[in-house]
């Protein structure tokens, strides 16, 4: 949704300013997301045609599959994107697909991680928020 999100509004951007305006409300953010209430019936009036034909090249990077029903019942009426689409992604609404794309690399269940003392598990910096580990000189072997 949050890719579909991104396109959409940067489709609206080159429409117009009012356009780009209703997007930015209509379509939900992440945190919008968890608590997802539908907004009145509030329709692009004019422009979701242009806003469609910008968003035509870029259709191919969503993965509708992975957007769920009640996000759907948002985006269809906006009536940006082919009725095509919205027909053959409902084939898998009930099919449970994950956020992620692809195939996760590890599967590791959270009781198997433990954080070993003994092998330079205090001489780790962190970095960037936690998103950088790095080993001191002293792990270096």
């Amino acid at each position: 949704m949050l890719i579909f999100r991104y396109n959409a509004i940067l489709a609206a951007k080159q429409v117009s300013d009012v356009v780009y305006k209703t997007l930015m409300v209509l379509l939900p953010t992440l945190d919008q997301l968890d608590n997802l209430i539908q907004v009145v019936n509030k329709l692009i009036t004019v422009g979701h045609l242009k806003v469609a034909k910008e968003l035509e090249p870029l259709i191919e990077y969503n993965d509708f599959r992975r957007i769920k029903k009640d996000q759907f019942d948002i985006i269809e009426p906006l009536k940006i994107i082919p009725t095509s689409i919205i027909q053959h992604s409902s084939e898998f609404f009930n099919l449970g697909l994950s956020n992620i794309r692809g195939i996760p690399i590890y599967r590791i269940k959270e009781s198997e991680l433990s954080w070993d003392e003994s092998a330079c598990g205090s001489n780790l910096i962190v970095k960037n928020n936690g998103k950088i580990v790095q080993a001191s000189d002293i792990c270096v072997k």
